[in-house]
């Protein structure tokens, strides 16, 4: 879907013979519907500039044309945030109809009704809360802090806290009302979960959904209980043994003859991407032939969990892989298939606390490169530069040129569109 341009959003006048003062709308057309908008300013026809659509503002009298002014600056800030609102959504994929622009560009406004809402005889319980609030993410009625749609993975989070918090309220005959969720009620949950035997740190990302689905509940105005904002009702972590590769048993994997096993074969060539080029389970598994760009030495996504465009050069291994299915990422499959068959040629680790070791391979190699330990290893690029917020290795001496043009014609292709996703060759390479 095409981004919204200034273009696109139109202000009209509501009745253009009106013998006095007539609203000025904003006016916006989507897959042949047409949504309109009160922008609250009011100006009489004949001060109106309608090829321009804009008020006139070449009056003698200066507290006329200020005015005039006035309603030009509003009428700008009107169509920025209508761009933001649009955009937002086309981005997220999201699906919305007039009703959800509205409710959008209304927030983007600060049109958002600051009145509590009255209390009602049947209150929606948080539990009811969160089933509610899946639904309207999965509509696209709700967008993350980043205006992008929730992904699957994280609405699936949800549901599974609902679970839990029923389970819980069921086990402990205690009623799950607003008001309970205290530090008393922090205390006696995180016994509850250790209990069943889970993980500290996933004890942690219970709590961590709770509160963040508390906030929102807060938001619509459904309690007024804060205590969930406590110093001490705070996510809880330890560490844990991370399973990853050396950089020699990645060779010998990668060197492994699979011919033998179509399908083992391929889990291993999409575990090998995964492992060069640190992406989740849920982005390399979905590539596509268009996410190959800039003559097949960049690979370009947008992330599903974060929402994050990156760009990362290929090393010669991805590069071959590619070649061996005539240019286009591995055919993909479920992650319990993948899992099955990647036990088989003892890679995956399935014992359930970690299900991406792919990203574990890659991501000690980046805290080896250009260290004490290998100091002619060529450098990786940095943080928030091309992997968008990790860090990327450069393998191979020979391959260097290569990827250095390739990062370079993306830097400068983000350049042209304002998009500071990688950093200055400069930085990367030096003057080589």
């Amino acid at each position: 879907m095409q981004n919204t341009l200034a273009a696109d959003v139109k202000f009209l006048l509501k009745d253009f013979r009106a013998a006095d003062t007539t609203l000025v709308s904003l006016v916006y057309r989507h897959e042949n519907k047409r949504f309109v908008y009160s922008t609250g300013q009011f100006i009489e026809p004949y001060q109106w500039d309608a090829p321009n659509q804009r008020a006139h503002t070449n009056q003698k009298a200066k507290p006329t044309r200020q005015h005039h002014e006035t309603i030009n600056a509003h009428l700008d800030r009107h169509r920025a945030a209508c761009l933001r609102v649009m955009n937002g959504l086309q981005l997220a994929g999201a699906a919305f109809d007039n009703t959800a622009i509205k409710h959008h560009l209304d927030n983007e406004l600060g049109r958002v009704r600051t009145t509590k809402p009255k209390p009602v005889a049947d209150k929606e319980t948080f539990v009811q809360f969160i089933a509610r609030f899946v639904a309207d993410a999965k509509e696209g009625k709700r967008l993350n802090a980043k205006n992008s749609h929730y992904a699957a993975g994280t609405l699936k989070n949800f549901m599974k806290f609902r679970n839990i918090l029923t389970d819980y309220q069921q086990t402990t005959r205690r009623p799950l009302d607003y008001e309970v969720f205290t530090l008393d009620f922090y205390n006696r949950f995180k016994k509850y979960l250790t209990a069943q035997g889970h993980s500290l740190n996933y004890v942690g990302a219970v709590l961590n959904g709770v509160k963040m689905l508390l906030k929102q509940a807060h938001r619509d105005g459904l309690h007024e209980n804060t205590d969930y904002q406590l110093r001490d009702f705070k996510k809880i972590e330890e560490e844990v043994d991370t399973i990853y590769l050396t950089n020699d048993e990645l060779t010998a994997l990668y060197d492994l003859d699979l011919t033998h096993d179509p399908k083992l074969d391929r889990v291993r060539d999409l575990f090998m991407i995964g492992c060069y080029t640190g992406l989740r389970f849920s982005d390399y598994t979905e590539l596509r032939p268009l996410n190959i760009t800039f003559g097949g030495r960049i690979l370009t996504v947008t992330t599903q969990k974060t929402a994050a465009r990156v760009s990362i050069p290929l090393n010669p291994n991805v590069l071959a892989i590619l070649n061996k299915y005539e240019g286009v990422p591995p055919r993909t499959m479920s992650n319990q298939k993948f899992n099955q068959f990647g036990a088989g040629c003892r890679v995956i680790y399935v014992g359930g606390a970690d299900p991406h070791p792919g990203r574990h391979t890659f991501d000690p190699d980046c805290a080896k490169v250009g260290t004490a330990d290998d100091p002619h290893r060529p450098p990786f690029v940095c943080d928030e530069c091309v992997f968008g917020g990790r860090s990327n290795r450069l393998d191979y001496e020979d391959n260097r040129p290569q990827v250095r043009d390739a990062v370079y014609e993306v830097y400068q292709s983000n350049r042209r569109t304002k998009r500071p996703a990688v950093a200055r060759p400069s930085a990367l390479f030096g003057n080589q």
